[in-house]
C-alpha cells in the first residue's frame, strides 16, 4: 500500500493475520489436523492449524489448536457458534470451545518477532520477586493438577474409542450376515418394501 512505511506494513499484515486465527481448546489429545479442519471446515476455508505440544513431551497434544480462516468473519462465525452450541470434535465427549486469538498468542510468529520482550531472572530479595515465586509455586501445582485430570480424560477416550470401534465391528458382522439373506427379499416383496440400495 502506498504511504505506508515498511513496518507499517507488517504491522497491518499481522493485525489482520491475528483477526483471522482463534484457539480452540478442550479438544481431545488424540486430535489431528484432519479431523479438525474437517470440524472446522463446514465454517469455511481453513488456512492452516497448529495443534499445540506438550513442551517436555513434543510427541503429546494438550488440547490446544491456533486455527487461521480464510477471512475473520468466518472465525468470528466458529467463535459465535461454539459458544452457543454445543460442539464435539471427533466424536469425543468433550466440548470444544473457541476464542478469538490475540498477539501475545503469537510470540513466535515472523511477523511479531521484531517486537522484543525483556527477560531477566528475580532473585529472592528483589521487590515483586516473592509474588513471583508463590505465583510459579501455584503454577507449578496447577500444572501438576492438569497433568493428572488430562491422563485420567487420555484414559477414559481411549476406552471410549475401543468399545466405539467394537461396537462398528459388530454392526458390521450383523450387516454382513444379512446383506445377503434371500429371506429379506421375499419379506421386502410380501410387503411391497423398496429395494435395498446397493
Amino acid at each position: 500500500m502506498e504511504g505506508l512505511t515498511e513496518e507499517e506494513m507488517h504491522d497491518r499484515e499481522f493485525a489482520q493475520l491475528v483477526q483471522r486465527c482463534l484457539m480452540v481448546d478442550n479438544l481431545s489429545f488424540t486430535i489431528t489436523d484432519a479431523i479438525l479442519c474437517a470440524a472446522l471446515g463446514q465454517f469455511g476455508t481453513v488456512q492452516s492449524i497448529k495443534l499445540l505440544r506438550d513442551p517436555k513431551n513434543p510427541g503429546k497434544c494438550i488440547g490446544t489448536a491456533i486455527v487461521e480462516m480464510e477471512t475473520a468473519q468466518q472465525a468470528d462465525v466458529i467463535v459465535k457458534q461454539m459458544q452457543e452450541f454445543l460442539f464435539m470434535v471427533g466424536g469425543m465427549p468433550r466440548p470444544a470451545r473457541a476464542y478469538k486469538a490475540t498477539e501475545a498468542m503469537f510470540i513466535d510468529h515472523p511477523l511479531r518477532r521484531r517486537k522484543s520482550l525483556e527477560l531477566r531472572f528475580l532473585t529472592r530479595g528483589e521487590p515483586g520477586a516473592r509474588e513471583a515465586f508463590q505465583k510459579r509455586e501455584i503454577a507449578e501445582r496447577h500444572a501438576f493438577e492438569r497433568n493428572y485430570i488430562q491422563q485420567q480424560q487420555r484414559i477414559a477416550e481411549e476406552e471410549l474409542a475401543m468399545k466405539q470401534f467394537e461396537n462398528f465391528q459388530e454392526l458390521h458382522k450383523k450387516y454382513e450376515s444379512i446383506k445377503d439373506n434371500k429371506e429379506i427379499d421375499v419379506l421386502r416383496q410380501l410387503y411391497k418394501l423398496p429395494d435395498r440400495v446397493r
